[in-house]
């Protein structure tokens, strides 16, 4: 995955890209196919087109079910979302069901349950100063991809 970047993966135009910032709201870019404002719809909201940036603006809270669509969709689906370097990985990241992951790890140990090697852990939680924030790209993969 390396030699990913911002630019690259936002002008790419085969798979979608969904970028989750700390604020709403959340973007996803996709490729042009007919139908996709009733695709992305989840809910009673519709998606906001923003022509300036071509891309849907959505609520935050849809994150993980427009991943889950897109990946199913496409194969294959960019995530883009913030990270900080300062923070641990602790017991709330292995044991999430979600796709959103904000710790050091960058994802590597979301949701695994225990990670591999010698964690020692002091406690459940850990709380650190936010001293600044990176952006992160991961590559999200149905396991059955269309044809």
């Amino acid at each position: 995955m390396s030699g990913l970047t911002f630019e690259g993966v936002v002008q790419q135009k085969r798979f979608p890209v969904v970028i989750r910032m700390r604020n709403p709201p959340l973007f996803c870019k996709t490729p042009y196919m007919e139908g996709n404002r009733a695709f992305l719809q989840l809910s009673t909201r519709r998606p906001i087109w923003n022509s300036k940036h071509k891309l849907w603006e959505l609520p935050l809270s849809w994150f993980n079910d427009i991943v889950r669509k897109c990946a199913l969709r496409w194969g294959t689906v960019y995530v883009i979302q913030p990270f900080n370097e300062m923070e641990k990985c602790a017991r709330a990241c292995w044991d999430a069901l979600g796709l959103e992951c904000n710790c050091s790890c960058m994802g590597k140990n979301h949701g695994t349950g225990q990670p591999s090697g010698r964690w020692y852990e002091i406690s459940d939680a850990c709380a650190i100063l936010w001293e600044g924030e990176s952006l992160r790209i991961s590559v999200v993969h149905t396991k059955n991809r269309p044809s």
